[in-house]
């Protein structure tokens, strides 16, 4: 059973009025602990939603914008320029401001551009052609979007060694006062380079929380002082799980296993009910294989793949366990 996931989007995380109609933006969670924006515009209270290139009547057909977003987000019209902030969502647990620019609502963006950390309470807001950002301890108002300084240089040589969930990133020093590194999950639909918070102040740092499966690049730059130079040449790997079967899928190896043929248990509260069987599909299509069945209220599901993708997914983040299919004799 192989179909194309349908996108499961949360509108009104944000709302613009821009000329005629009002653009209504949503939030798509995905597998891998991804999200996704979407957008719509609305007027005398008809929807249209966009593909990425032109406006349809069917919620169905909208495309993803750009990953990375909360559940609730801000979008300003700052002439000549759209700015979309939000909690930095393309990492886990990060609470890195960040706001990505465009000429339409549309898209496409650019960005990051980093904004410190984000506090209990926040507001954005338009001032006569600034940005005005207010937070409990201090207002900061401009035009904050600065390109990238073209010193210090990006450092050379840059290395990966992965172990599991793990990879250890190293490069050959620059003068300068630290690094900032850059991670962009390709199998999980990453649209932008996301910067670790971290910057630590010699070559060599250990990335965790990367998943299984997926493949990964990495940029690193040089800083000096407030000053971040340009990014490095790209390092690309995918990690995979060390582990045996035996280890982590159930009842693997058995006499009576089907090979090839696992039940794949998700996570509690992982996604709702009526959305189980598009994320599953979503997932499995990022890890390879076929779902064979769904069955949304438990959520379990069914699906041929190799041991070696299986042994990948049960390392997965949203997934509680895998066990191996099995015939069993009636006698």
């Amino acid at each position: 059973m192989s179909i194309d996931p349908v996108p499961v989007v949360t509108w009104e995380s944000a709302r613009l009025a821009d000329g005629d109609h009002t653009y209504v933006y949503g939030t798509e969670r995905a597998p891998g602990r991804m999200t996704f924006a979407h957008v719509a515009r609305v007027r005398d209270d008809e929807w249209r939603y966009w593909t990425g290139a032109t406006w349809s009547a069917d919620p169905a057909a909208s495309k993803r914008l750009l990953s990375g977003v909360g559940a609730t987000f801000a979008v300003l019209r700052l002439p000549p320029l759209y700015v979309l902030f939000t909690r930095e969502h393309n990492l886990s647990s990060d609470s890195q401001l960040v706001a990505y620019t465009a000429l339409s609502p549309t898209g496409p963006f650019d960005g990051p551009h980093h904004h410190g950390t984000v506090p209990d309470a926040l507001a954005v807001h338009e001032d006569n052609g600034r940005l005005v950002i207010t937070n409990p301890a201090h207002t900061t108002a401009g035009w904050p979007f600065w390109p990238r300084s073209t010193t210090p240089p990006a450092p050379p040589g840059l290395s990966a060694v992965t172990d599991d969930e793990y990879a250890y990133l190293d490069w050959h020093m620059v003068e300068g006062t630290g690094y900032r590194i850059y991670q962009r999950d390709v199998t999980g639909g990453q649209t932008h380079f996301a910067r670790l918070p971290v910057a630590p102040r010699l070559p060599g740092v250990r990335v965790r929380q990367l998943i299984p499966g997926h493949r990964y690049e990495f940029r690193v730059a040089t800083l000096a002082g407030d000053a971040e130079g340009p990014l490095s040449e790209i390092v690309a790997f995918t990690p995979h799980s060390p582990r045996r079967a035996a280890e982590v899928i159930l009842a693997a190896g058995v006499p009576e296993a089907v090979p090839d043929s696992y039940i794949v248990s998700l996570r509690e509260n992982v996604v709702a009910q009526e959305h189980v069987e598009p994320f599953v599909h979503a997932l499995i299509a990022q890890h390879g294989g076929t779902v064979t069945t769904v069955l949304s209220q438990m959520p379990v599901f069914g699906v041929d793949m190799s041991e070696a993708q299986a042994i990948d997914l049960a390392a997965h983040p949203e997934v509680d366990h895998i066990e191996q299919n099995r015939l069993m004799s009636l006698d």
